[in-house]
């Protein structure tokens, strides 16, 4: 099985990628099943994502049969960290890949996951739902 370097939790991951979605249509309300089944996850899953989204003021719900979910905000106005920060709280600049560092101040790779994280962190704080273009698209 390979793995990303970059390694973002499932649940982060489907809230970009509903957001995504949503912003393609940003009036339009989708029901739950109809993001999960777009994006091919657990609808369970998805909807505490959606809990998580909508608690953040990023998209908003409707109840009842015709409800669902839609952005909140114009997709120009949500940034990929505020998805992020959302669903997994304050970005952490960490500076080793271990959970206790063991290097005593001075990483054996000199300084590298700081500097990715610091990417990271400024890539998806500028890097809004409106600048994103549909895979087709590319």
């Amino acid at each position: 099985m390979r793995k990303n370097i970059l390694n973002i939790s499932e649940a982060a991951s489907i809230a970009i990628h509903a957001a995504v979605v949503m912003s393609r249509q940003p009036e339009k309300l989708r029901s739950a099943r109809e993001l999960a089944e777009a994006l091919n996850v657990s609808l369970a899953h998805l909807a505490k994502v959606m809990q998580r989204l909508a608690k953040a003021g990023i998209v908003r719900s409707e109840r009842g049969p015709a409800g669902g979910f839609a952005l909140d905000k114009l997709p120009e106005a949500v940034s990929l960290m505020d998805i992020y920060e959302a669903v997994e709280g304050a970005f952490e600049e960490k500076e080793c890949l271990l959970t206790t560092p063991i290097c005593g101040g001075a990483c054996v790779l000199g300084g590298l996951i700081g500097k990715i994280n610091q990417e990271v962190k400024e890539a998806f704080t500028s890097i809004s739902l409106g600048s994103l273009k549909p895979a087709k698209e590319r």
